[in-house]
């Protein structure tokens, strides 16, 4: 029997090593800033069943994608983004508005990892 389970952490070096030896933690990834790409791709995944062209919600989706900094913020907050707008998807597009968003000094230097825990 496998059971996963999935653990977080801000400060993976923080964490005491006996954690995460081998055969306790099966995968680590660390999960960073989302890419423009990113924001292009999940915002006709949220739209899918507006009603509009598959060509319109493109359109929209490059709008989107482009206000989008590089690096900046995380998908949660991409994600937060089309959630408020979800009826709502030209202002999704069109009204993009990060700045709250943006990831700090301090943050920059903090690093959000995943690990997959291996229990049997």
């Amino acid at each position: 029997m496998y059971l996963g389970l999935w653990t977080h952490s801000n400060y993976p070096d923080r964490l005491d090593p006996a954690l995460i030896r081998p055969g306790w933690v099966d995968l680590k990834l660390e999960l960073g800033h989302a890419v423009p790409a990113q924001a292009w791709w999940l915002f006709p995944w949220f739209y899918q069943d507006c009603g509009l062209s598959s060509c319109a919600v493109e359109s929209l989706a490059d709008r989107f994608g482009a206000q989008v900094p590089r690096g900046k913020i995380y998908m949660a907050a991409i994600q937060e983004h089309l959630l408020r707008y979800r009826g709502a998807l030209e202002a999704a597009a069109h009204e993009v508005n990060f700045d709250d968003q943006l990831t700090g000094p301090r943050k920059t230097e903090d690093h959000s990892s995943a690990m997959v825990v291996q229990a049997t």
